[in-house]
């Protein structure tokens, strides 16, 4: 007699392979979901509108800025002031990801406080950090070379 409550293992396989991707893919509560990214035009400065991204208006919110020539930048709300670093890890160039307590880069494990400070792994360096000026609703960011500073807090 067949039993009609028995799953075919196929099937079994089938849906527990869509229930594990389903729950690989879905954001759990703690975890941080990447920043969105503005795409910059060619030139020395970008300029953020904070409406356009009112994740920046929150503390501890931050947006990812790529320019044309593919330089990665993230720009972070810490209380009243505005700060931006290369994502660029100091280690071996990897890109370095915001989290909460600072960014985090996924090859070798190297972390940096909020400040850009290296506090773990094997990175050498903090990471550059950018000038940055707020001029009512925009931030101007300042990518030009002699801009770039090593973070000094």
């Amino acid at each position: 007699m067949k039993n009609e409550n028995k799953c075919p293992r196929r099937d079994f396989l089938a849906s527990s392979a869509k229930w594990t991707l389903f729950l690989t893919a879905t954001p759990l509560a703690g975890c941080t979901l990447p920043p969105r990214v503005l795409r910059a035009k060619k030139g020395q400065t970008v300029s953020i509108s904070l409406s356009d991204f009112p994740e920046l208006s929150k503390d501890g919110g931050a947006i990812k800025v790529v320019t044309p020539n593919r330089r990665s930048y993230i720009v972070r709300r810490l209380g009243n002031e505005y700060l931006a670093h290369s994502a660029i890890c100091t280690h071996q160039g990897c890109t370095v990801s915001p989290n909460p307590t600072g960014f985090q880069c996924p090859c070798h494990g190297s972390t940096y406080d909020v400040y850009g400070r290296n506090t773990g792994g094997p990175a050498p360096r903090p990471l550059h950090q950018l000038s940055v000026e707020q001029e009512d609703n925009r931030l101007i960011v300042y990518l030009t070379r002699q801009n770039h500073q090593e973070t000094s807090r």
